[in-house]
């Protein structure tokens, strides 16, 4: 079974390479095709390539949420034309057309402000996020209910509870029905305008051998969900046939494959799952983890549905998107502020360093960053000159 289960992923694997062009990732057959590293080493090119792994990431989600959202904003322009269509021009008779705009009279859905309100309902409900979620018909529906009501107010005001509740339940499942139209078949378009198999990310499986080949046959990680299998390292001695190496190997191994994924199957100690998270996070790598009862921490976990089935998103305590863009605005304005401020302070230091002992009033050094990146840090020189 096993050995049935690796030639059927690395069958689907090589025609997916052969249909999609995209770059060839280095073949792995065990961990001896390996170059052996010091783990220092190996840990600080994983780090380095922890942005480029942050990016896809973020293109990934950039993408999703913009389709998602031009979808549903067409879905709505195409419901607020059909009711126009049925109400101003009766197109399905005038008694028809009267009653709806009896309970839907023009103004009712203004353009932009309804399509804001449908954007800020959708996005407070969660309806832009990843896996299946995103289709839910019921989150659908209380996002849909969120966007009606804000819009709404008003007509309370002017025309009486009755009519607004009326109006309320109206414009509710219609704009749901399109909502569920739209997110039913919006992965149809995408998969015939960019067949997903030119976007899968490479997943690498961590665990024992046995239950990382069942992981694999998931509908989670079949053709066509957002996931390719490339292999397994088996956390048992000796190795599953088939495995790309041990779990001492997964720097190693993780490096070579260039996965941007790590799935968690079966049981780990807590040292081996501890290791794989820090290994994986630091490579800037996706952690999934089929749902254990486990006391995790460090890291923050994240139910995410694919197909159908629940994987949980391991994730560590720190900033995303937005957030870090902010942050980083307010760092530069901040220094440049702070440089600005405290120039004087800065050279009053600098004059007593040069007085309490030759050589230059600055110290640089050459130092290891966020992401593995090496900089130079220069700060007022604390010792003598020429210190180690």
């Amino acid at each position: 079974m096993r050995e049935v289960a690796m030639q059927s992923a690395a069958g689907a694997t090589t025609r997916e390479h052969r249909r999609w062009p995209r770059p060839e990732p280095r073949v792995l057959h065990d961990a001896s095709d390996l170059h052996v590293e010091k783990p220092g080493e190996m840990r600080l090119r994983l780090q380095r390539r922890a942005p480029v792994n942050f990016r896809d990431h973020f293109l990934r989600a950039a993408v999703r949420f913009t389709v998602l959202l031009v979808a549903d904003l067409a879905s709505f322009g195409v419901m607020r034309g059909l009711v126009r269509v049925v109400r101003d021009y009766a197109l399905v008779g005038d008694t028809l057309a009267g009653r709806l705009e009896a309970m839907l009279p023009p103004g009712i859905l203004n353009g932009w402000q309804y399509a804001a309100a449908l954007f800020m309902g959708l996005l407070v409900t969660g309806n832009y996020g990843r896996g299946d979620l995103r289709r839910n018909p019921r989150r659908l529906f209380v996002g849909a209910a969120l966007a009606t009501a804000l819009p709404l107010w008003m007509t309370i005001w002017t025309q009486g509870l009755e009519l607004a509740l009326v109006q309320y339940g109206l414009v509710t499942v219609l704009v749901w029905i399109g909502l569920v139209l739209e997110r039913r078949t919006i992965n149809q378009v995408m998969a015939w305008v960019r067949p997903p198999e030119r976007d899968r990310m490479d997943v690498l499986f961590v665990g024992p051998g046995a239950e990382c080949l069942e992981s694999i046959q998931e509908p989670a990680f079949s053709r066509g969900t957002d996931y390719r299998p490339i292999g397994f390292v088996d956390t048992r001695m000796p190795p599953t046939n088939g495995a790309l190496g041990h779990l001492r190997d997964l720097p190693a191994v993780l490096d070579a494959s260039g996965a941007k994924a790590v799935v968690i199957s079966g049981y780990l100690t807590e040292p081996q799952f501890r290791k794989v998270v820090d290994t994986a996070l630091a490579g800037g790598c996706q952690v999934l983890s089929v749902p254990r009862s486990v006391k995790i921490a460090g890291v923050h976990p994240t139910t995410v549905w694919r197909r159908g089935q629940p994987l949980v998103e391991l994730t560590a305590p720190s900033l995303k998107g937005w957030q870090l863009v902010v942050k980083r605005a307010m760092d530069i304005a901040g220094a440049t502020l702070g440089v600005v401020l405290l120039s004087p302070v800065f050279a009053l230091v600098a004059a007593l360093v040069k007085l309490d002992s030759p050589g230059p009033a600055f110290f640089t050094q050459e130092r290891v960053g966020g992401g593995g990146r090496r900089f130079r840090i220069v700060k007022f020189r604390p010792m003598v000159d020429e210190a180690s």
